[in-house]
């Protein structure tokens, strides 16, 4: 009996520390974790990403061509393309489904998040 009381507090422990991993790895930007959630709205990333694909991304010290990123522009709000360039005036930006780039350039401290997991 003993011993089986042993196991349920060790089950409970790990079960406990399993959900804490959790929490710190997805836990949302807003309540204080590292990772920004957003619903694709739109076919401009297809055929990777569809519209209602759930992606979570994580804030990144640098930004470079390649990446996809979610950027903050100022009339729409967030919006998930890839960075295919970068001048003077930002990042150049551009859904792969798309065939002309963004007119907002984006600057480095508008820049949301990287691409990490697609649900």
């Amino acid at each position: 009996m003993k011993r089986l009381l042993n196991l349920r507090s060790i089950s409970a422990a790990a079960s406990f520390l399993v959900v804490i991993f959790i929490w710190i790895m997805f836990a949302p930007i807003q309540v204080g974790g590292q990772v920004f959630y957003i619903i694709v709205n739109g076919s401009s990333m297809e055929t990777v990403f569809h519209k209602g694909d759930l992606v979570l991304l994580r804030e990144a010290r640098n930004y470079s061509v390649g990446d996809i990123v979610a950027y903050s522009h100022p009339v729409i709000g967030p919006v998930f393309h890839r960075i295919i360039g970068e001048d003077a005036s930002g990042f150049i930006m551009r859904g792969d489904n798309n065939s002309w780039n963004d007119s907002y350039k984006p600057k480095s401290d508008e820049i949301i998040g990287k691409f990490w997991v697609k649900l």
